[in-house]
Parts: C-alpha cells; sequence; structure tokens
C-alpha cells in the first residue's frame, strides 16, 4: 500500500506532466502501425459525411417546380385571398401595413 501522506500535491501534478500525450499501441498488444488502421477510418468516415453533403447540395441545385408549388400553396391562397376581398381587404391591408411600419 502507498503512503499517500509522504507524497505533496505536486509530486502527483508532476508525475501526471511527465506522461506522454498518446499510449504507445505497445502497452495493449497492438502493433505499432494500428495508428494508420484507425486514421483510415476517419478518413473513410469524413469521405463518407462529404459525399452525403455534397448530395444534399446536388438537389438543392436543382430547381423542382412542384416541389417550389406544393410549399408556397399555402402562401400563395392566402395571398389571394386576401386581394381579392372587396374594399374590406384594401382597409385591413393598409391597416396591416401602418402597423408593421410602426414595429
Amino acid at each position: 500500500m502507498i503512503d499517500f501522506c509522504i507524497y505533496s500535491l505536486q509530486d502527483f501534478i508532476d508525475a501526471i506532466e511527465v506522461l506522454p500525450e498518446a499510449d504507445s499501441p505497445s502497452y495493449f498488444g497492438l502493433p505499432e502501425n494500428i495508428d494508420r488502421s484507425s486514421q483510415r477510418m476517419a478518413s473513410g468516415s469524413v469521405i463518407t459525411q462529404l459525399k452525403i453533403l455534397k448530395r444534399a447540395d446536388t438537389r438543392a441545385a436543382k430547381f423542382d417546380r412542384e416541389v417550389w408549388a406544393t410549399e408556397l400553396n399555402p402562401i400563395l391562397t392566402l395571398w389571394k385571398k386576401l386581394n381579392t376581398v372587396s374594399h374590406q381587404s384594401v382597409s385591413i391591408n393598409r391597416e396591416l401595413r401602418s402597423v408593421l411600419k410602426g414595429i
């Protein structure tokens, strides 16, 4: 058993600071080139993510009129209703604009 009373806090800090940043694979019974394997896995993951981003970008670059029409249809319908109602909508629109300008 270690008697911790004979060691100061600074002794522990010094011992920790001496430790290497990365453990040697040989400590765990692994071959020395195991780092290459982990780097290969990490780079494969990055490449996969980049391919997914590229596919998403390609879809965004294409203009699909049907998608736009379905997504904008509720807004366009509301706009038409607001503009086709007689003089009441005109006064309501003016009131809304004045309120919005004041914000």
